[in-house]
């Protein structure tokens, strides 16, 4: 049997894989119900848009999560560079510039969140495969295992990212209403 934590009897990888459930859950809730200008409107000149933050998210999961589980990145693998319009590319919008996030006009709700899903389908088996080699529990491995930390860490930066979104979602939404 495996070492778990006491008070919620799941390992590292189920808590892992938890997390990352909760940010493809996110990104759903920020984007479902926008308009396509709404999903790529900045709130000033080097705001990131709702779709390039739910967009970056994905696509820091895939680029850094598809190696470690030794899958290709599904955005060249499965053609989603050029579903985006975006052929080539292998930015995952880390360090963009201004210009460099109006180059990735995301207004197509649809195909950002079916990426997303992709993306979150194959994270949860890297996770899983991480858990298969590795069922100890979170208390006490993920602190020493570069491979915790890593997927921790990714975790962690993802779900900044879906709260941002969220918080841009929340000034959009009340743009939306009549002054009182």
């Amino acid at each position: 049997m495996h070492d778990t934590v006491p008070d919620e009897g799941l390992t590292a990888a189920q808590m892992l894989e938890q997390g990352f459930d909760t940010v493809n859950h996110l990104g759903h809730e920020v984007v479902e119900g926008l308009t396509g200008d709404e999903l790529s409107e900045r709130l000033d000149a080097d705001a990131n848009p709702i779709g390039w933050l739910v967009w970056h998210v994905a696509r820091v999961q895939d680029q850094l999560l598809s190696p470690l589980g030794g899958f290709p990145e599904l955005w060249h693998a499965d053609g989603w560079d050029a579903r985006f319009d975006l052929p080539g590319t292998d930015s995952t919008g880390e360090g963009h510039s201004r210009e460099e996030v109006a180059r990735v006009p995301v207004q197509d709700a649809a195909l950002l969140l079916a990426y997303a899903d992709a993306v979150h389908a194959q994270v949860v088996r890297v996770v899983r495969a991480f858990g298969a080699a590795s069922p100890q529990s979170a208390a006490s491995h993920a602190p020493e295992s570069g491979t915790g930390k890593l997927l921790t860490g990714i975790l962690l930066a993802v779900t900044q990212h879906c709260g941002q979104a969220a918080y841009v979602k929340g000034i959009l939404l009340r743009r939306r209403q009549p002054a009182q």
